[in-house]
């Protein structure tokens, strides 16, 4: 819940994703990272972030953060119709791939433990109120 992510916006003729954002992003983050998408039919296609490579870029464009709508999504596939022959279509969800990891004995990473945490305080507190009668109102 409340996790967010992206969309696809657009798929060259190269095969390649372009996304637009769904939520908050920090675009300084974003390079690099891999990617999971679902697909209309339910499958699952995995990808990575990439943007111009930084060895041609000038020496002052490798300093800049690169805007969301200048990366793209590499999943594998050499032109657009076969990444829509892996199922992959515009409008569809993605988000990045960050998966439930323990570091050590209590400390763990994952994705959206705010929102998991917010969501667990919010329906231990309804399991809570269940147990009592609510005060009658005398509007």
């Amino acid at each position: 819940m409340g996790k967010v992510g992206f969309m696809v916006r657009w798929i060259e003729k190269n095969g390649f994703l372009r996304l637009t954002a769904l939520g908050g992003w920090d675009d300084r983050i974003l390079m690099a990272h891999r990617v999971t998408f679902l697909t209309r039919d339910g499958k699952k296609v995995h990808g990575v972030i990439g943007s111009t490579p930084p060895h041609i870029l000038s020496g002052s464009d490798r300093e800049k953060v690169v805007p969301l709508e200048d990366l793209f999504v590499d999943i594998g596939a050499r032109s657009r119709e076969e990444a829509e022959s892996f199922g992959v279509r515009i409008g569809d969800p993605g988000t990045i791939h960050c998966p439930f990891l323990r570091l050590r004995e209590g400390y763990v990473t994952g994705k959206a433990f705010d929102d998991r945490a917010g969501c667990l305080v919010a329906a231990e507190a309804l399991r809570i109120l269940a147990k009592e009668k609510p005060p009658t109102s005398s509007w």
